[in-house]
């Protein structure tokens, strides 16, 4: 049994109003992903825009028949949602997976992964690493392409306090330590899959990635529906807003609309409640950080009151608990 951890010193007594709220990346609260497009340009390009204690969230990209540099990671497990385009992933072992807009693709640590537009036109993916992100190149044993670069690279400075505590480390290359059939740990989950097992549920969750750093959630919610407004005292949460409209109320007044393709962050401490808006049933991806304590709390901007409970938990189990 594992004992990795993250201890997070940066901590808050909620409820107050956004402590961060910027007007660029990274720690902008809602981002429209195709406003990040225009302001970058013409691709190859990488913009980060989460930036914590436990992850780098990086938009990246591609021109047809580029990608990345191909390697593995010692201590952590990285995964992407595909935003635009056609996507293949090669794993050590051999295995091969073609991704489009929606999917989450995600690798275990140990394993190289090449990463390449195979698609006719601009693809965009939201890489989720570690920080500090030591990248260790290493051949592509499919298609045999050997990394022109450091044999360690791509380390960037924690950007906030706190440390990780990451006990399980593997040495790579090496194939897939964990490839489920079930989530989470499957290694590329496509939204025809997961509306194929919810089929005919008005309103159903799914757990895609729990390690040592996140729980990342697909969930759908129909009109009117929504959360219990609450916020976090040591993690940031963030979404990306697969369908659907989606209303966010947070403390200190501050509410918007996001729509598909937007991305939202809130600072620790800060409420918010989540609602979906019009007729179409909503569909997000949220990230927040196992054990995923939920401080219940009323909604200043629709006066909605708090859950009778203090704190709520999310019991989920970890991929590398078995190993």
């Amino acid at each position: 049994m594992v004992t990795s951890e993250v201890k997070i010193a940066d901590t808050v007594e909620g409820p107050i109003p956004p402590r961060v709220d910027n007007d660029d990346w990274p720690g902008k609260i809602h981002t429209r992903i195709q406003d990040v497009v225009e302001a970058m340009g013409p691709a190859p390009w990488s913009k980060s825009l989460i930036w914590d204690e436990r992850n780098n969230g990086t938009l990246i990209a591609n021109n047809p028949g580029t990608g990345n540099i191909p390697h593995w990671h010692k201590d952590f497990d990285e995964w992407w949602i595909v935003m635009r385009g056609t996507i293949q992933w090669h794993y050590t072992g051999g295995k091969e997976v073609t991704a489009h807009e929606g999917d989450v693709v995600w690798v275990p640590r140990g394993s190289v992964h090449h990463i390449k537009n195979v698609g006719d036109g601009l693809s965009l993916r939201f890489a989720v690493s570690q920080p500090p992100a030591e990248h260790y190149a290493s051949p592509c044993n499919v298609c045999d392409h050997a990394p022109d670069s450091p044999d360690v690279f791509g380390i960037a400075d924690v950007k906030a306090p706190g440390s990780l505590t990451i006990s399980d480390t593997v040495t790579g290359p090496i194939p897939p330590r964990i490839d489920n059939a079930d989530w989470p740990g499957v290694l590329h989950t496509t939204l025809d899959d997961l509306n194929a097992k919810h089929n005919g549920e008005k309103e159903w969750h799914e757990f895609i990635v729990s390690d040592e750093r996140n729980i990342g959630t697909w969930l759908t919610q129909p009109e009117g529906s929504g959360n219990m407004p609450h916020f976090h005292k040591d993690f940031d949460e963030w979404w990306y807003v697969q369908q659907g409209q989606i209303r966010w109320e947070l403390s200190g007044g501050k509410t918007f609309v996001a729509s598909k393709g937007d991305l939202v962050w809130v600072p620790r401490g800060t409420t918010h409640h989540i609602t979906t808006e019009g007729k179409e049933t909503s569909m997000r991806f949220a990230v927040a950080m196992p054990p995923g304590g939920h401080w219940n709390a009323d909604c200043d901007v629709c006066g909605q009151k708090k859950a009778d409970e203090e704190v709520s938990w999310m019991d989920v189990p970890k991929t590398n608990e078995g190993l």
